[in-house]
């Protein structure tokens, strides 16, 4: 009984990490975002391996169209914690962050 509580949890775990990379993938779309740019160094990245596997990254900054709400940027940054996210009509991104 134990094992099949310790195998169920795991994959409970293994889905919920799952649904986190999807939702982030859905919104790193080129349609909804001018720029995006990611730190790939998987060591120093603070994502949890089992993301990694999914095809999750630690994003820097992503810089959407100047038109986006308020809604939509708290929506990035809630779904994208350790980005900066910017609204730009061109690539402005990196001086948001003091890099040029």
């Amino acid at each position: 009984m134990i094992v099949v509580t310790v195998l169920a949890a795991a994959c409970g775990y293994v889905a919920h990490e799952y649904r986190v990379v999807r939702e982030r993938m859905e919104f790193v779309n080129p349609r909804q975002i001018r720029r995006v740019d990611f730190f790939d160094d998987s060591h120093l990245d603070g994502i949890p391996w089992i993301r990694r596997w999914f095809g999750d990254r630690r994003y820097l900054v992503i810089a959407v169209g100047d038109n986006a709400s308020q809604d939509k940027l708290d929506e990035y940054r809630s779904i994208y914690p350790e980005a900066v996210i910017v609204r730009s009509a061109e690539d402005k991104a990196f001086k948001a962050i003091g890099a040029e």
